[in-house]
């Protein structure tokens, strides 16, 4: 089959700013190095799957196929492809896998910051996307699909009566983040404290004063590379630049077992 290339996200929802990601997705029975280094460089965080890795997606209702399905451009190959495919599409309302799996990662990490100096930074850029992505999964649970992350904070506002300055330092999560992923390195203590009472309050998480080994040996390799980026400096370089876009490094993380 002929290469996809889509755009997705905040550029199709027409609300990005300069402190959004330009989201390209590839797929293609062939990986392209080449071109997704070129447009790497050119600014945009690309996504790649093979045809057999995004059927598998889709036939397991994960939940980024759904996010494709509202806010995706197909900008080369098969204009219909993503109308077809979604014909068979339906998005899995059951989240309790992935919500243990990051119950586990957090715990390890809350573990890790008792006895060892970490990466605040990076901190920010993790606590972002874990609270981002579990209250996407808080809202499908019920049928209700939002993925601006401003729409998000705007419509848990109420519910957990936060106050302007704390929805403030929230929306400010996002600027920290993206900062981050640029090389700037910023961190404030007000904002690690809200999106931290966030991710306490829907993950309920509790900080064990030990590690569960069979627990941890379970986390996916993305939770892996970032508390290895937490906790290891002399790598803070190379998760530098693996961080930006994330996806793309771990198709050859997952192949190869080691960095390039």
């Amino acid at each position: 089959m002929n290469t996809i290339i889509a755009e997705f996200g905040s550029k199709v929802r027409i609300d990005s700013d300069n402190q959004s990601d330009n989201d390209l997705l590839i797929i293609s029975n062939k990986r392209n190095n080449s071109l997704i280094s070129n447009l790497k460089f050119k600014g945009y965080s690309v996504t790649y799957y093979d045809y057999s890795k995004f059927n598998y997606l889709i036939k397991s209702g994960n939940l980024f196929c759904k996010h494709l399905e509202h806010e995706s451009n197909i900008l080369l190959g098969n204009k219909f492809y993503f109308k077809n495919i979604f014909e068979n599409y339906y998005p899995n309302p059951n989240f309790e896998e992935e919500i243990k799996n990051l119950k586990i990662f957090y715990n390890a990490l809350n573990y890790l910051k008792l006895f060892s100096p970490y990466n605040k930074y990076a901190l920010n850029d993790i606590n972002y996307v874990n609270v981002r992505n579990v209250l996407i999964k808080r809202f499908a649970s019920s049928g209700e699909f939002i993925f601006s992350y401003s729409k998000l904070i705007n419509r848990i506002a109420s519910e957990l009566k936060l106050s302007k300055k704390e929805i403030q330092y929230l929306k400010f999560l996002r600027i920290l983040k993206s900062q981050y992923r640029k090389g700037a390195y910023i961190f404030d203590e007000n904002v690690s404290s809200i999106s931290n009472q966030i991710l306490q309050e829907y993950l309920r998480i509790e900080i064990k004063p030990y590690l569960d080994s069979i627990n941890f040996m379970n986390l996916s390799d993305y939770h892996l590379i970032r508390l290895t980026e937490m906790f290891d400096r002399d790598l803070s370089l190379k998760f530098q630049k693996i961080i930006t876009s994330p996806n793309s490094y771990l198709e050859l993380f997952r192949k190869n077992r080691q960095f390039n």
